[in-house]
């Protein structure tokens, strides 16, 4: 009786929630969004607040049934809409239907959970390596530091409840969900009374029935960690969720470095390996110090990928002394001298005093010409032809090293700037 008075009772226009129904003439039911042995999940619309919500309504054999399953539930409801830390869903209200029903109201999350994103990575044949597990794991751990801080172990911790929100806008939030208020029936999860949880992330001692702390939370979270480097569970028989719970108990840690398929920090992967200890006093002592050993591993830079998918362009995939060599002159003090041909009608500069011998070709005779006589085109000129210090300089706007003169209007600009260097020459001699 203590019990059923610790719950509002709440009165429900309609025997399902369907779409348009109401919840306690507040919340205005939308659509199904979820649904599993532990019940359903619609989305819903709070009219009072004019916020988007989510509604879960728990299976009538939550948790085995009777007084004690109602006094579970409210205790860990109170405790729960108490946490407010960001990576963990916010729950707003709760209550019983008139039909027996237990419900949340909670925050409405859009994304994915991290079980969807595991098993499509297994699809593409990879693992999320160790920025992005590192980086899930600093967000859960905040959430459990909060939570085992008001007393409330989770006791399912797995990647089907830690859930990757997209807020819109801005990057994923993690928000642990399923503070031990909604436990699955089947058999993964045990009745109330005795071992709750999921075989594949029970901590050695949950798997006996031994009493909990926030320890055990810490073992689940190394699992999961584990699974997002390694691409599979380190404890897990497909026929028998007990012999699944025994590997917890009896079966070596594996080699975490090994099993990777891609390299994994050293660092990263110690701190993974003791979260996994048999003995909850082989762990780090709470979720802090496990995410201040966390923090204090080193990751080697990420690296940087370019974004719209798709091969690089061919100019990126040349060595950086091409590109450079390649890239247009961008002052006039840039141009280099690539032929020794004069410009008509202007005087040449007169080339620096050599002390050798004077040279035996005619003054501005350049290299021989490859043109066939009589054709109406001017000569070839080979690219970066050489120019000895004697002969006359043209100076020329060419191209990314092939030689090319970038045009009539390029040659009539520096023809006469050249021209004023003449004139200057002569006022001062």
């Amino acid at each position: 009786m203590l019990a059923l008075a610790g719950i509002r009772r709440v009165d429900l226009n309609a025997t399902e929630l369907g779409a348009g129904a109401l919840l306690d003439n507040r919340y205005e039911v939308l659509a199904l969004i979820g649904e599993g042995g532990f019940g359903r999940v619609y989305a819903a619309r709070d009219q009072l607040r004019g916020r988007e919500v989510a509604i879960k309504v728990l299976a009538l054999a939550y948790g085995g049934g009777g007084d004690q399953a109602i006094a579970r539930f409210v205790r860990e409801a109170e405790i729960t809409a108490s946490l407010v830390h960001g990576n963990t869903v916010r729950v707003f209200d709760w209550g019983m239907t008139h039909d027996g029903q237990l419900f949340l109201i909670m925050e409405r999350l859009r994304g994915e959970s991290l079980r969807n994103r595991l098993d499509r990575a297994r699809l593409d044949g990879r693992t999320l390596g160790d920025h992005e597990t590192h980086a899930i794991a600093m967000q859960v751990l905040q959430s459990l530091a909060e939570a085992h801080a008001s007393g409330l172990v989770h006791r399912d911790l797995k990647p089907g409840n830690i859930y990757l929100h997209r807020l819109a806008g801005r990057t994923e939030v993690v928000k642990v969900i399923d503070f031990g208020i909604a436990r699955q029936s089947g058999s993964e999860m045990t009745r109330a009374g005795q071992a709750l949880g999921t075989p594949t992330h029970m901590s050695p001692e949950q798997a006996q029935g031994h009493v909990i702390d926030g320890r055990s939370d810490l073992y689940s979270l190394a699992v999961v960690m584990y699974e997002c480097l390694v691409g599979e569970m380190p404890f897990y028989d497909p026929d028998s969720a007990l012999l699944t719970m025994m590997m917890h108990v009896t079966r070596p840690i594996p080699d975490l470095v090994a099993e990777a398929p891609v390299p994994v920090t050293q660092a990263l992967a110690a701190v993974v390996v003791r979260g996994l200890a048999k003995s909850p006093d082989e762990r780090l002592g709470d979720a802090t110090a496990m995410r201040a050993a966390l923090k204090a591993v080193g990751l080697p830079r990420r690296p940087s990928a370019r974004t719209g998918g798709g091969p690089l362009p061919a100019r990126y995939s040349t060595p950086r002394q091409d590109r450079v060599e390649r890239r247009l002159p961008r002052r006039v003090s840039d141009v280099v001298s690539t032929r020794a041909r004069p410009i008509p009608n202007v005087t040449p500069i007169a080339g620096p005093p050599s002390s050798g011998p004077p040279s035996s070709g005619p003054p501005n005779s350049g290299p021989p010409s490859t043109q066939s006589p009589g054709s109406g085109s001017p000569p070839a000129v080979p690219p970066f032809a050489p120019v000895t210090a004697s002969e006359p300089v043209d100076v020329a706007v060419v191209a990314s090293g092939a030689g090319k003169v970038r045009g009539q209007r390029g040659r009539m600009l520096h023809a006469a700037d050249t021209q004023r260097l003449v004139d200057r020459n002569e006022k001062e001699k």
